[in-house]
């Protein structure tokens, strides 16, 4: 195991295991510090900076749930693992609730163990740290689309896509109509790599800012997982299933309190082979042959925003230059649109109620 340029801050009062982990930790090419107590361990964050902080729960003068708490705000971002005897598990479920990351309990057997867990807290903590940024700038985006109905117009058109978009080996068209000055029907349109593109389509129910807010959240989501992926950290946005459950999550967490339902597809273009992820029944998955639509026949699920733990609706199919791949919800104007074949783009106008499709097909 290899943990160069990784520095280690070691809280322990029992000198014997603390030099036994810190040795160990050193073998491993980290950088050590060392502190036999919290209050060593608070003096040891201002001298230095270190990656990740191991600490003991019990400690004299000050401990470790003590200098946890102590450690907000300014050192928030440091991430913690609690080590603890079996008889502390309270206090290190405590600490879980301050901000602690993991915990280990004594005795340990193996000490790569630790190695291992450090390798994996500090690579996560930068995503972390970019998921948290993003949270924050989610609910100051809510905040100043929710004064401003004109702001929550501008800022959702802007985040729509030309209404036909033409990939390596494939094209993307749609239609959204709709009567407020915010759309309730939104999608993204997304390239992964040279050989993968991801997309959407939703159903959002809220009010006009609330709609533009979920828009915002789509799209900073999944650019979010495109990152991911380009740096080789996750290959969520490739999944449908596990992509919307990140939605969801995200959804729930912004406290926004708003639903909706969503189709999420990703294509390979070297094996032709779609995934596609469905929440809610306002959106349906059809297939396109000529000039029949088929039902694409996936089990009823919650709409996204409901519950915490979801279990979206897959279909996998291989793709064919005969057909194409339709997402839809609205009802007859929808498919009278789709009928139209002409890929209007975003249309605002005086209907009963916003509708629109999304056609995916090979080129």
């Amino acid at each position: 195991m290899d943990l160069s340029g990784i520095s280690v801050l070691v809280v322990e009062d029992d000198p014997v295991f603390r030099h036994l982990l810190s040795e160990y930790l050193i073998q491993q090419q980290a950088q050590v510090f060392q502190a036999g107590d919290g209050q060593q361990g608070l003096d040891m964050l201002q001298w230095h900076s270190p990656d990740i902080v191991l600490a003991d729960l019990s400690m004299p003068v000050l401990s470790g749930l003590e200098m946890i708490k102590l450690m907000q705000p300014q050192f928030s971002d440091i991430p913690v693992v609690v080590i603890s005897g079996n008889h502390l598990m309270a206090d290190a479920m405590e600490a879980l609730k301050l901000g602690a990351v993991d915990y280990l309990t004594k005795p340990i057997a193996d000490l790569k163990q630790i190695g291992e867990l450090v390798l994996e807290q500090v690579k996560m903590a930068p995503l972390k740290r970019e998921a948290e940024g993003a949270q924050q700038e989610l609910d100051e985006n809510l905040e100043a689309l929710a004064q401003d109905a004109a702001t929550a117009q501008i800022a959702q058109l802007s985040l729509f896509p030309e209404a036909a978009v033409q990939g390596s080996e494939s094209e993307i068209g749609y239609t959204i109509v709709h009567s407020g000055e915010v759309s309730s029907v939104y999608l993204e349109v997304v390239p992964i790599d040279d050989r993968r593109q991801a997309f959407l389509f939703a159903k959002i129910y809220a009010n006009q800012p609330g709609m533009a807010f979920s828009s915002m959240l789509l799209r900073t989501c999944v650019n979010h997982k495109v990152q991911e992926f380009q740096r080789g950290a996750s290959r969520v946005v490739s999944h449908p299933n596990t992509m919307l459950a990140h939605i969801n999550q995200t959804l729930l967490q912004s406290g926004a309190g708003i639903t909706m339902d969503i189709a999420y597809a990703c294509y390979d273009s070297e094996s032709q082979r779609l995934s596609l992820g469905q929440l809610g029944h306002g959106v349906r998955s059809m297939v396109r042959q000529q000039q029949t639509l088929l039902p694409i026949v996936m089990p009823n699920t919650p709409a996204m925003g409901q519950q915490p733990q979801v279990n979206p609706a897959t279909h996998y199919r291989t793709m064919t230059s005969d057909q194409a791949l339709v997402l839809i919800c609205g009802g007859l104007p929808a498919r009278e649109a789709l009928q139209a074949n002409q890929h209007r783009g975003v249309v605002r106008k005086d209907v009963e109620q916003d509708y629109g499709y999304l056609c995916f097909s090979l080129s």
